[in-house]
């Protein structure tokens, strides 16, 4: 378990686009400390994939109020002053290493896809909760991007209903999330060099040449679109 982080240590992503915006943070803080507080407020959460911890440090300021929160991502950089709070547990890691993952609620943001493909079914039984929050992506994106793009895209996001029924449990309530977005073209490019989706981790240099170029002949100067999430809650 680690407990000290070095502010230079968050993720890069968050220096990129609106993932570096107060305004994405605070969109977020909201949605936790709000309409999921009846998750989390005196219950033990399990955050798998917290990745910088912004979430957080907006969830925690408007009042949220765990009981003990333990944060999970092998690429976890949290602020020292989120890691040194009694109630929080980070861990630096996949799930597997971590010796025991219980909670009253189990969160994923946007890495249920990522923690399935890698554990399969197995992942209900290194992760045990009385309920589940899963973010996600769809397939088909409103996104300035190219059709090879969403070509690649959509096969990595497989359809977390299916897997959730297979698995034995039952989604209790289901809501959609669209965070409006707004930036220059030079940023955008600016992610999609850096590989900040998923599924560009697998793409050579050739496909992010080719979607640069896609976007720069395609694109207006200042890009607007939609990042939506679905949010199953099950148990």
């Amino acid at each position: 378990m680690i407990t000290k982080f070095s502010e230079k240590e968050r993720n890069r992503w968050a220096d990129e686009g609106w993932l570096s915006s107060n305004s994405y943070y605070n969109f977020w803080g909201n949605i936790f400390s709000k309409d999921l507080d009846q998750y989390i407020r005196n219950k033990e959460v399990v955050d798998i994939g917290t990745g910088n911890g912004l979430v957080w440090e907006n969830t925690l300021n408007k009042g949220a109020n765990p009981s003990h929160l333990t944060m999970i991502d092998p690429d976890l950089s949290i602020s020292e002053k989120l890691a040194g709070r009694d109630f929080i547990s980070p861990h630096r890691s996949t799930i597997e290493n971590v010796e025991e993952i219980i909670g009253d609620t189990i969160i994923f943001k946007q890495a249920f896809h990522l923690v399935y493909e890698k554990s399969g079914d197995r992942l209900f039984d290194l992760v045990k909760g009385k309920n589940f929050i899963s973010f996600a992506m769809f397939p088909e994106i409103d996104w300035p991007v190219s059709d090879a793009f969403k070509e690649v895209h959509a096969p990595s996001c497989p359809d977390a209903r299916k897997i959730i029924e297979k698995n034995g449990k039952k989604i209790i309530e289901s809501k959609l999330y669209s965070y409006p977005v707004t930036m220059n073209r030079e940023e955008w490019i600016s992610m999609i060099e850096g590989r900040f989706i998923s599924c560009l981790y697998a793409c050579d240099d050739g496909f992010i040449e080719n979607e640069v170029s896609w976007i720069q002949d395609n694109c207006p100067d200042i890009v607007e679109f939609k990042d939506t999430l679905e949010c199953l809650i099950f148990r």
